[in-house]
């Protein structure tokens, strides 16, 4: 792992990541321009994510039991260091993920994240579980300090609890 913060030369701020791990990995360089007022900066960059093996997210938390699929894609940065955008995608192909409590196992998974150059983030998600679907939806505008995401749930014979105490479709 590597990761390097420094001032060059203008005072211009430039910030690297290097991730390598064991399956896969994540690489971001940004760079902020120089200027008086931090928050009016012109920011530059670009992430890049590759992760083949989603199994560490069972390390976060108890409640994934098992997690599988591909997360990648690749993000630019632009805007400012206040407004940030985003432009790309990130998209989660052949997931399954194995939760513990409600005792469910959502597969197949989907996701995909989506910026564009007005800073909007746009995700779609769709999960299997028990034999019905899950639909999501959402929007958040990462160009406004205050926007809140904003969520569409649709679902159809879905299973959302699976345990002796309560079994539950939406």
């Amino acid at each position: 792992r590597a990761s390097d913060l420094r001032e060059t030369r203008g005072q211009a701020l430039q910030a690297m990541l290097q991730m390598p791990l064991s399956s896969g990995q994540v690489n971001a360089q940004a760079l902020l321009a120089p200027g008086a007022d931090f928050a009016t900066r012109a920011l530059s960059g670009q992430i890049t994510i590759d992760l083949p093996d989603l199994d560490w997210l069972r390390l976060l938390t108890p409640e994934v039991a098992a997690a599988q699929g591909h997360l990648s894609g690749q993000l630019k940065l632009a805007g400012t260091a206040l407004s940030p955008s985003f432009t790309g995608e990130v998209a989660l192909a052949d997931g399954k993920l194995k939760l513990a409590t409600p005792g469910i196992e959502l597969s197949p998974l989907n996701l995909l994240i989506q910026g564009d150059s007005d800073g909007l983030l746009t995700m779609t998600a769709d999960a299997g579980s028990g034999g019905g679907q899950l639909h999501v939806g959402g929007v958040l505008d990462v160009a406004k300090t205050d926007s809140a995401l904003r969520l569409t749930i649709k679902g159809e014979n879905f299973q959302a609890a699976n345990m002796p105490q309560a079994r539950a479709w939406v």
